[in-house]
């Protein structure tokens, strides 16, 4: 009996043996058969999968940036403007815009206008003002000049400018200083604004002066002086005024001038006119000459024979009272 019992506990034993063996040969086997496979590891239901590392051709997709200085930005905004116009790369100004990008515009001695532009990292050049957008059709449309044109006369200071539009308004007001107008930088347009100093004898309005040397006027009074100049039109190619010749003669420039030209219309019906009694007095409000004169005697039914006149610069007389429109007709009559 009891051999019996020791044979049952050995074959217990060796069965466990047994079965503990065909265990591990199991795992063995099932790594085996997983071996090349990703890992898949169980945690409290969770399962993580290792995600592989980029290889070099995602490092190929990131773009590498062109314009990394300022000096690539210059350069390449150079090559950009040259395909249609002269420029010194030192004309051209640079400043670190947001993000990436970087602001070009010109200088302040820039021979052209051509606007604010912005460049990004990738190269890609994008106008910023009105200025640029029509430079960019200008230099998309093989350098057309009917599109725009390029500053032929350099207007680089407000000096440039004052002068251009004296030598314009000179002509027909020789008595006009260049130092009678202040000139101020368009940020926005590269134009020049130029206005008539307050201590100037006469305002000649508002004036834009551009690079090309194009002479507009902005308000009513410089259209005014403007229309007096009666410039000869030159031919569309050419839309400077450098050589516009004038035609505003008469020209009355003082009080002599305007004296004259009102004794010089009235003598021939009022020969005993004395020059030396006709007052005269600049209305700089108005832009004309006031002038008082005595040309007719006191009629019956009036104990004054008092004219009074203004005479613009052009030489125009307009009768202000009605001994003058009196005194006018008389003499357009030729009725003496």
């Amino acid at each position: 009996m009891k051999d019996l019992v020791s044979k049952l506990r050995y074959f217990a034993i060796a069965l466990s043996v047994i079965m503990v063996i065909s265990a591990c040969g199991s795992d063995d086997e099932s790594s085996d058969q997983d071996n090349g496979a990703p890992a898949v590891i169980e945690t409290r239901n969770e399962i993580f999968t290792p995600v592989p590392k980029l290889g070099n051709d995602a490092d190929a997709q990131i773009e590498e940036a062109v314009i990394k200085d300022e000096e690539s930005a210059i350069r390449h905004m150079w090559v950009y403007l040259t395909e249609c116009v002269d420029l010194d790369k030192t004309h051209i100004k640079v400043d670190r815009g947001i993000g990436s990008e970087w602001m070009i515009r010109p200088t302040e001695l820039a021979s052209q206008e051509f606007g604010t532009w912005r460049i990004i990292n990738s190269g890609e050049i994008l106008p910023h003002n009105s200025k640029a957008e029509l430079w960019k059709k200008y230099l998309g449309s093989d350098c057309d000049t009917n599109v725009l044109k390029p500053a032929a006369t350099d207007v680089l200071t407000d000096t440039d400018a004052s002068i251009l539009l004296w030598t314009q308004l000179a002509k027909c007001n020789p008595e006009l200083m260049v130092n009678a107008f202040s000139a101020q930088k368009n940020r926005k347009t590269g134009s020049w604004v130029i206005v008539t100093n307050t201590d100037a004898r006469e305002d000649f309005g508002v004036w834009s002066v551009e690079r090309n040397a194009n002479i507009t006027p902005l308000n009513e009074r410089s259209k005014e002086v403007w229309d007096m100049l009666k410039l000869i039109e030159k031919d569309d190619s050419d839309d400077s005024h450098s050589e516009a010749k004038a035609q505003c003669s008469p020209v009355i420039r003082s009080d002599d001038d305007a004296r004259r030209r009102l004794w010089t219309n009235l003598s021939p019906c009022f020969p005993s006119m004395d020059i030396e009694k006709i007052r005269t007095s600049w209305d700089p409000a108005n832009h004309v000459w006031v002038l008082v004169s005595s040309e007719r005697a006191a009629s019956a039914s009036s104990d004054v024979a008092t004219s009074v006149w203004h005479i613009l610069k052009n030489g125009d007389i307009n009768p202000k009272n009605l001994s003058a429109e009196a005194s006018l007709a008389i003499t357009q009559s030729k009725n003496c």
